[in-house]
């Protein structure tokens, strides 16, 4: 009877982890260890040559989409200073003016289209944890 209850409180302690793990606050914490916004998916469409005919001419322009996630990056990052990786994610690393340097990780760079933007931001604030 014991052991029925222990995995039942056990069971229960999962169901409201894995609720704020993966519900609006997790996605929220999830989002925050990336440095950037998840913010939407969209469609690019532009017309570009590619390859060249017979005779060295490059081909008629053709019609390509492109379906991105929209990740929105805070304005006071600051300039990008280089692009690492990590497994399937890329880590883009970006120094602001006053030379503080912030790690932005882009998840599955290597197997999805992104694309980011800056966005403003207001009321900035540093805080020293504990």
């Amino acid at each position: 009877m014991r052991d029925r209850r222990q995995l039942l409180i056990w069971f229960a302690i999962g169901l409201v982890g894995g609720g704020l793990l993966f519900g609006p606050p997790g996605r929220a914490l999830a989002q925050s260890l990336h440095g950037l916004w998840d913010s939407h998916v969209l469609q690019e469409t532009y017309r570009i040559s590619i390859g060249v005919d017979g005779v060295g001419k490059p081909r008629k322009a053709e019609k390509v989409d492109e379906i991105r996630t929209q990740y929105n990056l805070p304005q006071h990052y600051g300039n990008l200073i280089g692009v690492t990786g990590h497994g399937d994610s890329a880590v883009f690393w970006y120094q602001d003016q006053s030379g503080v340097i912030r790690n932005a990780i882009v998840p599955s760079a290597a197997s999805k289209l992104a694309r980011i933007e800056y966005t403003q931001t207001s009321r900035y604030e540093t805080d020293v944890l504990p």
